[in-house]
């Protein structure tokens, strides 16, 4: 049987659509998504929850999904946005914005022969990086925009997202395009 939870409550297939907000957890403070597991994690806000270890999703043994959403200010002792724990997630067009890490990868951390797929996603503004692994580990990152670079991959960018937050403690950010010719 496989299930991940979200606050004390199972999900079989997907998550989508929802703001998951100040959830404290000692795993998954946001979402956690374990044993073999591979739901869809799709156009979520997750903010503001507080783990161990990843506090927006941990992703312990499972291969879950996750597109389109939008994981700022969470904080953990290791992977503020998400941590994975031999697990090899799809995430594609996210943002991960203002995450903290006492120790580990305020945006993404992988342990234990974890290889993540990133592309298409921005990294910026996490604490203390954007992305760190253990020696096991090798997150492949493709066509992202991070913070500070990252040096292995295909089309990655380190530029500033101009995000605007269109009002404050709204659920939204806004990206605006600047005219790099000047």
């Amino acid at each position: 049987r496989c299930s991940s939870s979200y606050y004390n409550f199972t999900i079989f297939n997907s998550i989508s659509n929802n703001t998951v907000t100040a959830n404290p957890d000692s795993r998954g403070g946001g979402i956690e998504v374990f044993e073999f597991c591979t739901p869809n994690i799709t156009n979520n806000i997750i903010k503001g929850n507080v783990a161990a270890k990843g506090a927006g999703i941990e992703c312990y043994s499972a291969n879950p999904i996750i597109t389109n959403n939008i994981i700022k200010w969470n904080d953990a002792d290791e992977g503020g946005g998400l941590y994975c724990y031999t697990s090899a997630p799809l995430v594609t067009n996210n943002t991960f914005f203002e995450n903290t890490a006492v120790t580990n990868g305020g945006g993404v951390y992988c342990y234990w022969n974890s290889f993540p797929q990133l592309t298409n996603t921005i990294l910026w503004g996490d604490t203390p990086t954007e992305v760190d692994m253990d020696v096991t580990s090798t997150p492949d990152i493709d066509h992202c925009d991070v913070q500070g670079g990252w040096g292995s991959g295909v089309g990655n960018i380190n530029a500033d997202p101009m995000f605007l937050e269109l009002s404050p403690g709204t659920n939204t950010i806004e990206i605006r395009a600047v005219d790099s010719l000047g």
